[in-house]
């Protein structure tokens, strides 16, 4: 089997990153599949155009939907097209009845997208995500949502646990500073709530420093916004007492936002408090390996926070149960296995259609 992956932004540079040393969760299985027989391929227009002219695509010409139609020919090399954007593309191969590869969708957020159906977008995604041939979805709830709307598929519907590099976040032996991390740096990240949460508490907030949270205004002076490189997110997540995924679903789009940090988190054995969605539900069971809490609820922020900075003991206790949670659910490796199992399933549901033609 062979597994194209289309990914919405370029990966250049990547590759460099990963041989250093950096963990490949970014590439979602990529590289991990091969070690369970699945042949696995990544393309991007940098591969065959010059970098000046794939800036100018990106910016001027194409955008994350289309990006890829400069390189359409190299699909037809593959079994399964597994994406997270390219709807046009998967469009395409569904109107024309187009047998390989077969489209495999990456669910960051159907449901979201998906709406009530009424508008032309949302009814053009509901004919394309019910015509794939499978779907991997990263929260449970939404893998149950996905079901019920497309009950044909539902023995094609997985949901899979986003899945991290346990050796390189792991938890370390480092002092502990007077500070939180609101890590993060999308513009689904409710810096507001957790400002209101911190304020008096005597500890400084710190924030991935983002164009999003130029929003607000000037931080106050027991806030910063930091630059972190690799190895800064590292240090920022060890030397910080409480991690906090602050989240704002109000745009109705990415439930699953949050998620990549959430998982970097547990694997660090830090006490978390995470905006309750049903993306974080997949992964945190409340007062056990992190504090969910109410959307946009600064006072309920408050009450977790003050709780974990008084008690020392029982911010270690919920640092120790999130990297045991995250060793149990989220290792990359295990979550590849996963990953092949569907895949491997996908295979024997073909050659079951292929065998038994429609007019038999």
């Amino acid at each position: 089997m062979k597994i194209l992956y289309l990914f919405n932004n370029t990966r250049a540079g990547h590759l460099e990153k990963i041989a250093a040393g950096f963990p490949d969760n970014s590439f979602h299985g990529l590289f991990r599949l091969r070690k369970y027989g699945i042949e696995t391929g990544y393309a991007e227009i940098e591969q065959y155009l010059s970098a000046g002219i794939c800036r100018f695509l990106r910016a001027k010409v194409l955008n994350v939907y289309f990006v890829h139609l400069p390189i359409l020919w190299r699909l037809f090399h593959y079994d399964i097209v597994f994406h997270i954007s390219s709807f046009p593309l998967q469009f395409l191969w569904a109107v024309l009845g187009l047998k390989k590869p077969k489209w495999v969708m990456y669910d960051y957020s159907l449901i979201g997208l998906l709406g009530s159906g009424k508008t032309f977008k949302q009814r053009i995604l509901r004919y394309i995500a019910g015509r794939s041939a499978g779907i991997i979805t990263i929260s449970e709830k939404e893998a149950e949502m996905l079901k019920s709307r497309f009950p044909h598929l539902k023995d094609r519907i997985r949901f899979v646990r986003y899945g991290t590099d346990l050796e390189y976040f792991k938890p370390r032996n480092v002092p502990e500073a007077e500070e939180i991390f609101a890590a993060g740096f999308d513009r689904g990240r409710d810096a507001k709530t957790v400002l209101e949460a911190a304020d008096g508490l005597g500890i400084k907030v710190v924030f991935s420093n983002s164009r999003h949270l130029r929003k607000i205004g000037p931080l106050p002076s027991y806030a910063e916004a930091r630059p972190l490189s690799d190895s800064g997110l590292l240090e920022q997540y060890a030397r910080s007492k409480i991690i906090i995924i602050s989240l704002d679903t109000s745009g109705g789009i990415n439930d699953a936002m949050g998620c990549s940090t959430l998982v970097e988190a547990l694997a660090m054995g830090k006490a978390i408090i995470a905006t309750r969605t049903p993306t974080m539900e997949s992964y945190i069971t409340d007062g056990q390996n992190g504090f969910l809490v109410e959307e946009k609820s600064a006072e309920k922020m408050r009450e977790a926070i003050k709780h974990l900075l008084v008690d020392q003991q029982l911010r270690a206790e919920m640092g120790a149960k999130a990297r045991i949670s995250a060793v149990k659910d989220c290792d990359a490796d295990k979550i590849a296995a996963q990953m092949a199992d569907f895949f491997r399933s996908l295979e024997r549901s073909f050659r079951r259609q292929s065998a038994f033609p429609k007019d038999s």
